[in-house]
């Protein structure tokens, strides 16, 4: 009986493994269907639910915020889809309400430590690859440099381009450097800096800030020695002569325009464009249109529409497509993300994860990223209660 609990308790963690994994590689698409793909984590996915239906008479949902704003967002799309249609994203939805159930079902057995590894091993796969893509590339790489494209115009591996990789990349550098692996989040800073996205830019220096706030507030000061204060000076000072050396570089030079220059530049101009006409599809429909179909209603304000496939802020989004009610419950279940990651003084890797990407959200994403809903789902169904123990035997020390 027990190897048979520890052959289960493996699967799970091949599983999650293989679903994180595959989460990296989005551009692969399997199967086209019309418009839409079956990727390889719907397959695994697939198999994920069915083999939990031999070890589980039911599968098990625990409630929170997120959950039932998902219920609400769907009740909502179906109730105005006799005006607005279904939207694009409403398939999504419901494939991240999967997501959840399978870790609600599983959350009593999996061991959160290994799943850390499993994570950070996973971003070092996607550092690996994306820079071997990079070199594969490297002529395109070159190309962007001469005509100082918006982001590299390479073939990326996650789906959405340039910036969502990057982004991709700053996540897992969370984990790094959970693990003291700091030269890890410095070639994460290089790299979002190489693809020229600010969001990522910004997520590295948002988990350093998070990372710092939890090493300083769950360790005692006298084991602040001189080895770790060399470190952390190290990190610093490494990350400023990144981004020293690369001002002084022609194509980097073009980086730090975008930053200086953010409400001129054509991505930034079509987003206030598109936030502008959101919240005029808001005052007409303060009820909501239905998750998906914020883009379209916007577009339909604007003679030539936006070739962008999202609002790129998602509580703009939430606000539009699920009106005020269910924007109320988007942001009680951000609440309750923020609450939990600030009482457990940031010392889960994967609450600073997902307090990270609440901040992206302001400027990217749909809300149904399906990496950042396994992460959100193992965090607030886990029981934090080590992580406030840990902190305790601190304040004692």
């Amino acid at each position: 009986m027990l190897k048979l609990d520890i052959k289960r308790y493996k699967m799970i963690e091949v599983y999650i493994f293989c679903l994180l994994l595959s989460f990296n590689i989005t551009n692969l698409v399997v199967i086209p269907i019309g418009n839409r793909s079956v990727h390889i984590h719907h397959i695994i996915t697939f198999f994920f639910c069915v083999w939990t239906c031999f070890h589980f008479k039911k599968f098990k949902l625990k409630m929170n915020m997120l959950i039932l704003y998902y219920f609400f967002a769907l009740f909502v799309s179906i109730i105005v889809a006799f005006k607005y249609g279904i939207g694009s994203t409403f398939v999504n939805v419901i494939y991240c309400l999967i997501l959840f159930l399978l870790v609600s079902t599983w959350s009593e057995d999996i061991d959160i430590e290994r799943i850390y590894k499993i994570i950070q091993y996973v971003g070092y796969i996607l550092m690996a690859a994306s820079t071997i893509n990079l070199l594969i590339q490297w002529d395109k790489v070159l190309y962007s440099f001469d005509v100082k494209a918006a982001h590299l115009l390479v073939e990326t591996l996650v789906a959405g381009g340039a910036n969502i990789e990057a982004t991709f990349l700053a996540t897992y550098a969370c984990f790094f450097l959970y693990q003291k692996k700091y030269s890890l989040w410095v070639f994460s800073l290089f790299i979002a800096i190489l693809y020229s996205s600010r969001v990522a830019i910004v997520l590295n220096i948002i988990s350093l800030v998070l990372y710092l706030f939890y090493f300083l507030k769950n360790t005692n000061r006298r084991k602040l020695n001189n080895t770790i204060r060399k470190k952390m000076f190290i990190l610093v000072i490494a990350a400023i002569a990144i981004l020293m050396t690369l001002y002084y570089k022609e194509y980097f030079n073009h980086i730090i325009y975008r930053f200086s220059n953010s409400r001129k530049d054509v991505g930034s101009l079509h987003r206030i464009q598109l936030w502008t006409n959101a919240l005029d599809v808001f005052k007409s429909n303060p009820f909501g249109v239905g998750i998906g179909n914020a883009i379209t209603c916007a577009n339909e304000l604007n003679e030539n529409p936006i070739p962008l496939e999202n609002i790129h802020c998602v509580y703009l989004q939430v606000l539009v497509e699920t009106g005020v009610i269910g924007f109320i419950l988007f942001l009680l279940s951000v609440y309750q993300i923020f609450r939990k990651a600030i009482k457990t003084r940031f010392s889960n890797p994967l609450g600073s994860m997902a307090v990270g990407y609440l901040f992206c959200c302001l400027l990217q994403f749909r809300g149904v990223e399906p990496l950042y809903i396994i992460v959100i789902a193992l965090f607030l169904l886990h029981d934090d209660s080590l992580f406030n123990s840990l902190s305790d035997k601190e304040d004692d020390l």
